[in-house]
């Protein structure tokens, strides 16, 4: 089974996100292949430095963006996924998928967790849900050691019907579904209860269909009327008994698909004197119970020259995205 890490221009981010490897997986043995679309080259070497046995490769888009960020501009909005589906289809039959600004925070027992996989034929296994229990399934079928394996309950598993309500709302029918006291933003939901983007073990064969009609963008809904073409009885879903991820959200990567925020602060002047401090070995030591702290947050800010983002204008960001996510059935527990 190989680790997949999805990584752009928080290398301090992705260094945490090996430590916890390194902590938690003592008895992996696959391989762990970063796939970054963007990290300036110096941040890169010294990860590869402290990590000498992983692969860094790198996106079609890489050079632009790198060279974006290093001239202090905001790179191109490309998504990589064509990338990062050749990347996968290469490896493992069984794979975990994880995003840099996330790290393990449990032991974890990767032989006995494929076999499971193997055993139960389990395509999708989510290890990050943010304590949102609609993102997964109470209709347990079985649970093993460490997994609890579900059968979702679906408003429906036609992909054509799916794509009329869910993605062009053809012939108002999601207005009709509603005033027949059918929920159906709530029923929308449910569909991720067999569908993560990443921060799961996957099987390749669920991958790759999930990501079959995407060329370089994420359109979820597309990717999920792809998965539900899966036949039932190979369509079979289930989570850690407890999550054994946990993400950070005092930053972001990019602005992108952030605009809803309606905050005045730069995300990329803050990434760039984090990666900066953890550069010259000043970064506060990683804690993989918790997110890095507000306290090591406002000391960076104070320290160095923000001319238009104020320690407050961050926490109003903060407060903000913390709030969109629990908006949505999410819980925030690792802040301090």
């Amino acid at each position: 089974m190989d680790i997949y890490i999805k990584s752009f221009n928080r290398p301090f981010l992705l260094d945490k996100c090996l430590e916890s490897i390194k902590k938690f997986a003592s008895d992996f043995s696959g391989k762990i292949i970063v796939m970054d679309d963007g990290t300036p080259q110096k941040y890169l070497n010294k990860i590869q430095e402290k990590y000498p046995d992983i692969l860094i490769l790198k996106s079609q888009f890489y050079q632009e963006k790198a060279c974006a960020i290093e001239n202090d501009l905001e790179p191109p909005k490309n998504i990589p996924s064509q990338f990062w589906k050749e990347t996968i289809a290469k490896g493992s039959d069984y794979f975990i998928l994880i995003e840099d600004d996330c790290w393990f925070c449990e032991p974890i027992d990767f032989t006995d967790v494929e076999n499971q996989m193997k055993i139960f034929n389990l395509q999708l296994v989510k290890l990050l849900w943010m304590g949102n229990e609609a993102l997964i399934s109470d209709k347990i079928e079985k649970e093993t050691t460490s997994l609890v394996i579900t059968n979702p309950e679906l408003f429906t598993r036609n992909s054509f019907l799916f794509d009329l309500i869910y993605r062009k709302k053809t012939c108002k029918i999601d207005s009709i579904l509603n005033r027949l006291g059918i929920p159906i933003e709530k029923n929308l939901l449910k569909y991720y209860q067999v569908y993560a983007v990443a921060n799961a073990i996957f099987s390749k064969q669920y991958y790759l269909k999930a990501w079959e009609t995407s060329q370089n963008k994420v359109d979820e809904l597309a990717q999920i009327m792809q998965v539900i073409q899966i036949p039932n009885a190979d369509l079979n879903v289930g989570h850690s008994k407890k999550e054994w991820i946990r993400t950070s959200l005092k930053t972001t990567a990019s602005k992108q698909n952030k605009e809803y925020l309606d905050a005045d602060f730069d995300v990329y002047s803050l990434n760039k004197i984090l990666n900066e401090t953890w550069f010259q070995n000043q970064f506060e030591v990683f804690n993989f119970d918790n997110d890095i702290s507000s306290a090591f947050i406002q000391k960076i800010i104070s320290q160095n020259n923000f001319p238009e983002n104020t320690f407050n204008s961050w926490q109003d960001w903060y407060n903000k995205l913390k709030q969109s996510y629990e908006k949505i059935g999410c819980k925030i527990t690792n802040d301090r």
